[in-house]
């Protein structure tokens, strides 16, 4: 990533991020009944850019970091041959820690050590949530050549609370607080996708999946209390996203080359959410193209590893800045290598 600022263009801080996911499935033998459970990282950003000159002529920094996890036990249940039904009733954590020029008068900066915790720390003083996510999906295989899914994910309330915020007051200097945070939702989805299978050694897959942040990222406001300044014991400070829905199309391929290797190739687009009025370093997700390849390779008939590469080509976005000042221009991508271990007991 890189972000270009006045006079000044500097590159975001590339630290490697820790994305942590599990799972197990067990089919009950004779019942038609599956039951799992995993863990994943649902979703999230990071982004960390420092030595930022502003238009108020301080050096600052910019960064943003909000991870998203879920524990999911789930149960499916196959109906008939050709159609089975699922429910996840899953839980969700998330922490959110924020740097917004806290060198500039009004800048704020979340206190902890999850600032710049590549995604491992504990949450520190950063404000954190629990929530209750459903998620419920159908499968219908019409022949053996195509199968149709459907799945709808619940929204989720996230009541950031137990954080700690130091803002850069006017006339009065740095205050630390107690930090709650409301308003903040993540978005429920609807998604649809086919698998057509040629032959037996032949996937193709296509989805979409429609993200309603229209109707949670709004306004979220952070409440500042028990202040270490009798000056300014309270105050508050909202942010402002005003988020659009967005709209993901996605289609790939899977090929076993042998009994042991396959291959897969990917492609996905989603029209950027974020508009340029409320554009923001610390939380700019405006990546719109990704595209995937990899290769699967079973060392057992137990033991399988996944290897995926991710390129998300730059999107460029120019836009005002009260902070940064006029045309100011952010341009975000990047790419990702993700190893994944699988053990199925025999």
């Amino acid at each position: 990533m890189s972000g270009a600022a006045s006079a000044i263009t500097r590159n975001g801080e590339n630290d490697e991020l820790f994305v942590p996911y599990a799972g197990y499935i067990k089919h009950i033998p004779d019942t038609p009944v599956t039951v799992g459970i995993g863990f994943f990282t649902v979703g999230g950003t990071a982004s960390d850019f420092r030595n930022l000159r502003t238009a108020l002529g301080t050096t600052d920094k910019n960064a943003g970091q909000i991870r998203h996890y879920k524990l999911t036990p789930s149960v499916a249940y196959q109906v008939t041959d050709r159609l089975s039904l699922g429910i996840s009733m899953a839980v969700s954590y998330s922490d959110i820690s924020l740097a917004l020029v806290p060198n500039t008068p009004t800048g704020f900066e979340t206190d902890g050590t999850c600032n710049r915790a590549n995604g491992i720390s504990p949450p520190g003083s950063c404000a954190y949530a629990f929530g209750f996510t459903p998620q419920y999906g159908l499968m219908y295989k019409f022949n053996d050549m195509l199968t149709f899914g459907l799945a709808y994910t619940s929204a989720v309330n996230l009541p950031y609370g137990d954080g700690k915020i130091t803002r850069n007051q006017v006339g009065i200097g740095k205050v630390t607080y107690d930090a709650q945070v409301t308003g903040f939702r993540w978005a429920d989805d609807l998604a649809a996708g086919v698998a057509i299978r040629p032959n037996k050694d032949w996937l193709i897959s296509a989805k979409f999946q429609w993200i309603r942040w229209d109707s949670v990222m709004n306004n979220a406001v952070i409440n500042l209390t028990n202040g270490n300044n009798a000056a300014m014991p309270t105050d508050r400070i909202i942010l402002d996203f005003q988020w659009r829905d967005q709209y993901v199309m996605a289609v790939g391929t899977m090929y076993d080359v042998t009994d042991r290797l396959n291959l897969h190739l990917a492609y996905n687009y989603g029209n950027n959410p974020v508009p340029k009025h409320t554009l923001n370093l610390a939380t700019a997700s405006i990546v719109e193209h990704h595209v995937a390849g990899g290769a699967a390779y079973k060392m057992t008939d137990s033991l399988k590893l996944d290897s995926v590469f991710t390129i998300s080509p730059e999107n460029s976005v120019t836009f005002n800045s009260s902070t940064f000042g006029n045309n100011t221009s952010l341009d975000v991508g990047g790419y990702s290598l993700l190893f994944t271990l699988s053990y199925k007991p025999q």
